[in-house]
C-alpha cells in the first residue's frame, strides 16, 4: 500500500538521489521529489507541501546543516520531520546537527529496511525541542518562564522525574511543580529511590536529595552510577548545603546538576528541561554510532561479494580473450582490439584483486611470501599504465635511476598497486605541462623510490594523510590511495613517508629491503 507522505529528497550526486527515491518507492514511498541542493529545496519548500525531507550534508550552495538551520528557524516548517544522509563519521557534524533539531541520521551506504525504520521514527517522533546550554540557563531572565515558552497544550511529556526526598511537603512541592510537564513518581528514601529506579520502567531524571537519614544522597548516586542499569540516568541533586565542597563531591560522583533549596521553580525546570534535552541527543548519538558500525559491517561485506563474484566473470573474459587473439580467423585489427580490452580486463581484475588483498591486510589474515623483484621494471610498466592519465594532465613522467641494484624483498602485485597509486595521484596533483620525476637510489641498507611533483597537499590534512578516507572528497577520489599504500608497504617491512619542500613541492619515498 503506498504511503501517503510526500518526501523531498535533497542530494547533489544524482545517482544517489535516484538511490532515495527507488529506496522510497520500495517501501511503499509513491510521492518523492527530488532536487540537487539546499537552495533548490528551500525553492520547493516555498510553493509545495512534504511531510518530510531527506537531505544530504555536504553540498554546495547549501549544505544539509544550513538548510536544516533555515528549516527549524521557520515557523512553518519548524516540525517537519528531517533526516539528513552522510557517509562522515564525524563527532562534531553529527552534534551540530542533533542540536538544530535533526529528526534522526542515515548512514551511507544504507539497506531499505534501516531506510524505512528511520523514517518511521523521524515521521512518528515529537517535534525537535531546543537544546539549552549552560550558558542559556545562567542567562535566563525572571521573564523568560516556562510557562511563557512551554505550548499552550496541558499535555503531558512521556518523560518520567523520580523524585527522591525523605520530606513529603518537599516532595508535594516538587510534585505538583512538575505534574503538568512530565510524569512523576516519588520515593520517601534512599533504599526505595534505588529500587524504583532499577526496576523495569526506569526514570529519565532523578531528582535526589542530599540530607536523608540512613542513606544520604551521595550513597544513593554512587549505588545508581556503579549499576550499568541506572548509571546513564542523570541526576540533579537538591539540597540546602550550597559549599563548594559539596557541589563538587556530587559533580565527582556523577550527578549532572546541582539545585539549591529553596527551590527556585523557573530555574529547576530549566535545568531539568535542559539535561532531558541533552540525554535525548546522547541517546540519539548513541544510535548513530550503532548506526555507522552496523553500515561500516554491511559496506565490508558488500565489498568482498562484489569481490568473490567479480572475479570470477573478469576472469572468463580475460580467457575468452586469450582465445580469440589466438584465433586464426581473427584479423589483424581484430587481434589489436582484442588486446587492448584483454589488458583493461586484466587492470579490472588486477583492481578486484588488490582490494581483496588490502581487506585482508586489514583484518590481519594475509599471507606474505616475499621474493625479489625489480623495482625498475615494475615501475616502467606502471609508467606505461599510467600514460593515457599523465597525457591527458600534459604531464612527462621521468625516470632515474641512481643505483645498479634495483630489486627489493617484497611481492610484485602489492608494489604495483603502491606505485600505480602514489604516480597517479603525483599525475593528478600537478599543474599542467611539468613533470613528475621518480628516482631509485640507495637509502643506507634499503632501496628507495622518491615520487617528486610540483603542488603541496592541503595543511588541514597532511598529518592524517595516511588515514583511512581522508582524501575521498577529492576529485574522482576514493580516499584509499595513500592509506592502502601505507599498508601495502608495511606489510612488505618497509617505510613510507612524505614532505614538502617550501610550500611548492612534494616528495613520498617507499624504502625496501633489498636481498
Amino acid at each position: 500500500m503506498a504511503q501517503k507522505e510526500k518526501v523531498l529528497v535533497v542530494d547533489d550526486f544524482a545517482p544517489m538521489r535516484q538511490t532515495l527515491k527507488q529506496g522510497l518507492e520500495s517501501i511503499g514511498y509513491a510521492s518523492v521529489t527530488t532536487c540537487a541542493n539546499g537552495r533548490e529545496a528551500w525553492e520547493l519548500l516555498n510553493i509545495n507541501s512534504f511531510d518530510l525531507i531527506i537531505s544530504d550534508l555536504n553540498m554546495p550552495y547549501i549544505d544539509g546543516q544550513q538548510l536544516l538551520d533555515k528549516v527549524r528557524a521557520d515557523e512553518n516548517f519548524s516540525s517537519l520531520p528531517f533526516i539528513m544522509v552522510t557517509a562522515e563519521g564525524d563527532r562534531d557534524p553529527v552534534m551540530k546537527a542533533i542540536a538544530s533539531g535533526v529528526s534522526d541520521f542515515i548512514v551511507k551506504p544504507f539497506s531499505p529496511n534501516s531506510l524505512k525504520e528511520k523514517i518511521n521514527r523521524a515521521v512518528n517522533a515529537k517535534k525537535p525541542e531546543h537544546v539549552l546550554l549552560n550558558a542559556e540557563i545562567l542567562a535566563l531572565k525572571p521573564s523568560d518562564t516556562v510557562a511563557e515558552n512551554e505550548p499552550k497544550s496541558t499535555k503531558t511529556s512521556s518523560e518520567t522525574i523520580l523524585v527522591v526526598d525523605d520530606h513529603a511537603s518537599n516532595i508535594d512541592l516538587i510534585v505538583n511543580l512538575l505534574k503538568p510537564l512530565y510524569k512523576v513518581k516519588a520515593a520517601i528514601n534512599g533504599k526505595k529511590g534505588l529500587a524504583m529506579a532499577s526496576s523495569d520502567n526506569p526514570p529519565d531524571l532523578i531528582l535526589l536529595d542530599i540530607m536523608m537519614p540512613e542513606m544520604d544522597g551521595y550513597q544513593v548516586c554512587k549505588e545508581l552510577k556503579a549499576n550499568l542499569n541506572t548509571a546513564d540516568i542523570p541526576i540533579i541533586f537538591l539540597s540546602a548545603k550550597g559549599e563548594v565542597s559539596d557541589i563538587t563531591k556530587g559533580f565527582a560522583l556523577g550527578a549532572v546538576d546541582y539545585v539549591t533549596k529553596p527551590i527556585e521553580p523557573e530555574i529547576l525546570i530549566a535545568r531539568i528541561r535542559t539535561h532531558l534535552a541533552l540525554r535525548r541527543s546522547q541517546l540519539v548519538l548513541a544510535s548513530q554510532i550503532d548506526t555507522l558500525i552496523e553500515n561500516s559491517r554491511l559496506k565490508e561485506d558488500v565489498d568482498r561479494i562484489t569481490q568473490h563474484d567479480l572475479k570470477n566473470p573478469l576472469s572468463s573474459i580475460y580467457s575468452q580473450l586469450a582465445l580469440l587473439i589466438d584465433d586464426p580467423g581473427s584479423t589483424e585489427n581484430q587481434r589489436k582490439q582484442f588486446k587492448s580490452i584483454k589488458q583493461t580486463t586484466n587492470h579490472a581484475l588486477q583492481m578486484v584483486t588488490r582490494a581483496h588483498d588490502l581487506y585482508k591486510i586489514e583484518k590481519g589474515s594475509y599471507i606474505f611470501t616475499p621474493s625479489n623483484v625489480d623495482i625498475v621494471a615494475l615501475t616502467r610498466q606502471v609508467i606505461t599504465d599510467l600514460s593515457d592519465v599523465a597525457r591527458e594532465r600534459l604531464t612527462s613522467i621521468d625516470l632515474r635511476q641512481f643505483t645498479p641494484n634495483t630489486e627489493i624483498i617484497g611481492e610484485s602485485s602489492l608494489c604495483y598497486s603502491i606505485l600505480c597509486n602514489l604516480i597517479k595521484n603525483a599525475i593528478e596533483a600537478s599543474p599542467e605541462n611539468t613533470d613528475v620525476t621518480i628516482a631509485i637510489e640507495e637509502h643506507d641498507t634499503d632501496l628507495a623510490i622518491r615520487i617528486y611533483n610540483e603542488g603541496t597537499i592541503d595543511p588541514k590534512i597532511r598529518e592524517r594523510l595516511f588515514d583511512k578516507y581522508v582524501t575521498a572528497n577529492k576529485d574522482k577520489g576514493t580516499g584509499l590511495g595513500t592509506y592502502s599504500a601505507k599498508i601495502m608497504t608495511l606489510i612488505q617491512n618497509g617505510e613510507i613517508n612524505f614532505k614538502t619542500v617550501d610550500e611548492k613541492n612534494t616528495i613520498f619515498s617507499i624504502m625496501f629491503k633489498q636481498p
